[in-house]
């Protein structure tokens, strides 16, 4: 997915979703509030801000040695983003419905996960159950050895397979789909006005929306992190359909593949 805008140089830009690393954090600076988020696309260095004249250039920190990429303003980092974080921007009344629907979708994958929980372990403990009578039938006399051994070691294997499968199930926290649905809320607003707010906000934003990012010959390269790399799809997706005439009821079509995953 590609969109244009045009740098403070006038030349004309992209920001491209695409990438391959991942920057692990920004430094919140009153005067750099890109410093340390944005990669440079030729050596991979990040990016340090430095003020000259009233102005705040960015250049690549030289971490691999010299770098050809040229210096850039901070407003054109910034219209970069802007153009970034257009990619959320939905009409109201859409985003109405996506809120109550990520809550929905939480209360269902909770019960779910219960659900899950509870079968997995009346499953394992049925088999726990299964493996004891076997040994008492094995110190009865009753089994054989050889079919004790076979059997006990078919029910260890599937009482690991559940207990593997429980771990999963824990370690698989749900998104916190309250703190998503205001964080694409701050998106939506920033994207029609970045520049209102603080340098620190800016930076928090983007660290949470954004999971890469890069420069490269005039050129932004942005990621974004889940579940906003979803949104953005049923956003662009949406928009181009209501170029075409259909209403918000046609939004499912649209959201419920992309959402599932969340």
């Amino acid at each position: 997915m590609r969109r244009s805008f045009r740098g403070s140089s006038g030349k004309p830009c992209k920001t491209r979703f695409d990438g391959k690393r991942r920057l692990r954090g920004c430094r919140r600076t009153h005067e750099y509030p890109f410093a340390r988020l944005v990669a440079c696309g030729h050596c991979g260095g990040l990016m340090t801000g430095q003020g000259h004249r009233g102005k705040v250039y960015y250049h690549c920190s030289g971490h691999y040695g010299k770098c050809p990429e040229p210096y850039v303003r901070q407003e054109s980092l910034e219209e970069g983003f802007l153009d970034v974080l257009r990619g959320l921007q939905m009409d109201e009344d859409i985003l109405d419905w996506v809120r109550r629907d990520l809550l929905d979708r939480s209360h269902r994958r909770a019960d779910y996960r219960e659900q899950e929980r509870n079968r997995l372990q009346a499953e394992y403990d049925s088999m726990k159950h299964r493996f004891e009578v076997l040994y008492e039938d094995k110190l009865d006399g009753r089994v054989p050895a050889w079919l004790f051994d076979e059997k006990s070691a078919e029910y260890t294997r599937q009482m690991a397979e559940f207990l593997s499968s429980m771990k999963r199930l824990a370690a698989d926290s749900p998104i916190d789909t309250a703190k998503v649905a205001s964080v694409f809320e701050l998106a939506q607003r920033a994207a029609r006005n970045l520049s209102a707010l603080t340098d620190a906000q800016k930076c928090e934003l983007l660290h949470k929306v954004v999971l890469n990012a890069s420069w490269k010959d005039g050129q932004l390269s942005a990621m974004f992190r889940q579940p906003f790399d979803m949104l953005a799809e049923a956003s662009t997706a949406w928009n181009a359909k209501k170029v075409a005439g259909l209403s918000s009821d046609d939004l499912f079509r649209i959201w419920y593949p992309v959402v599932d995953a969340i």
